[in-house]
């Protein structure tokens, strides 16, 4: 692995350093690039590819998928969406940062 590790996704580059207005415009991001009724697995697989862990789910419906970096101020980029027969009903975009 190179540092750093992981890389930024795709949709998260280029965000403003206010976490608000940054976490405004990754949502914009996702629900343009995932609209609802878009088919989970196509959701699935392109956040794979951007270095996501998709998780798997509490609740058959709702499920998230994460990428984060950093070793003492982890920054946070999750999608979490519900889908129902295999297509997105709702999705929403999460940015920030956990620290200690």
């Amino acid at each position: 692995m190179r540092w750093p590790y992981p890389r930024t996704p795709a949709l998260g580059r280029g965000l403003p350093s206010n976490y608000a207005e940054g976490e405004k415009m990754f949502d914009a991001r996702v629900k343009a690039m995932f609209p609802v009724g878009t088919p989970e697995a196509r959701l699935v697989d392109a956040l794979r590819r951007q270095g996501f862990a998709v998780e798997s789910a509490h609740r058959p419906d709702c499920r998230s998928a994460t990428v984060m970096k950093g070793l003492v101020f982890r920054h946070i980029w999750s999608v979490r969406w519900r889908s129902a027969e295999g297509r997105v009903e709702d999705i929403r975009g999460v940015y920030g940062v956990i620290a200690p």
